[in-house]
Order: C-alpha cells, then structure tokens, then sequence
C-alpha cells in the first residue's frame, strides 16, 4: 500500500479486482439464497428498494390523480404506491388499497403484487389468502423482480390454502397445472 500526500493509502489494482469480485460473488450467492416470508415481508421496503423513490421526485401528486382520473393505468398504481409508502402524501393503507385495486383489476404486475400482499397482511382492507393467491398468481406471470417475487410468494401462500380452492385460481389465472404422479 502507498499512502497519498492526502494521507489516504493506495492499494493496488490486483488487490481492488479481487475485493471486487469477492463481493460481488457474495452478493450472487446471497441473492440466489433467499426466500420470501410472508409474515415478515415488508411491502414498503420492498417498494422503495426495488422501484426507488428518486423515480418519482419529478411527479406531482397532482400530475398522477389526473392522469389516474383520465385511466391511465400506471399512474394509478404509482398514487397507490404514494400512499401506500408515504411519498409525498399521508401514509392511507386504505386510498392505497382502492388505487392499486383499480390497476391491478387492470393488469398492471407492480399493482398485482402490492395487492397480493395487502390482502394476505389486511392492510387497507380484510385479510384474504384466496385473494391474496390470485393477484399473486397474476403477477407471476411476468418478468424481472416483482414476477418472480411474486412466484415465491405465492407458492408460500399455497401452503396455507386447500388444493381446491388453488386450482380453480390456477387455471384462472393461465398457469400451467403439472398433474401428480
């Protein structure tokens, strides 16, 4: 190590590629390793962790309500998300609830997955694992993060509902059904 006329040490390039790739396969491993829990899954965590909150500074409150107002789905779902996290308005589980209702029962994968949690913790409304299975189910069927967050927590949902009342959801939402053997 060199140290710097500013009094930082200097360490060299082999050993910063090293720390590097460490930590990086650190993190692969630990991401690959984890599994979602559903009575300990924090929606607004996850929400401000995955979408960002930076993302929305330039919206206005104002903007969204009357884009959302005009039916613009994805501004509805992110109003949700506003109340449902507290970005620039009050915390109201409730105004969130009836947002992202609205833009999942619309098809929009974020709003599916805020209400496949909402509806199995009762936030903003009663507690449903029916419910909570099928907007899960929903937004599993997509790509990226959510989808697959989604995927895993509805296979942890289906622990706690019968068979019969899965299936029919199941075959509902388009999801392929593997026969038992």
């Amino acid at each position: 190590m060199v140290k710097t006329r500013f009094g930082f040490k200097r360490i060299g390039w082999l050993t910063t590629l090293n720390v590097l790739l460490c930590c990086g396969f650190a993190a692969l491993i630990s991401g690959c390793a984890t599994q979602q829990n559903l009575d300990n899954f924090d929606l607004a965590a996850y929400l401000k962790k995955q979408e960002g909150v930076a993302m929305y500074a330039a919206e206005t409150r104002r903007t969204l309500e009357q884009e959302a107002s005009e039916g613009n789905v994805e501004s509805t779902a992110k109003l949700g998300v506003y109340y449902l996290i507290g970005y620039g308005v009050d915390t109201d589980q409730a105004k969130a609830y009836q947002y992202l209702q609205t833009a999942a029962d619309k098809g929009n994968a974020r709003a599916q997955l805020c209400m496949g949690m909402m509806t199995w913790q009762g936030l903003g409304a009663a507690r449903d694992p029916i419910k909570a299975y099928r907007y899960l189910l929903l937004a599993s069927k997509g790509i990226g993060q959510d989808a697959q967050t989604a995927r895993e927590l509805a296979e942890n949902i289906e622990k706690h509902i019968s068979p019969k009342d899965a299936e029919p959801i199941k075959s509902e939402a388009g999801i392929e059904l593997v026969p038992n053997r």
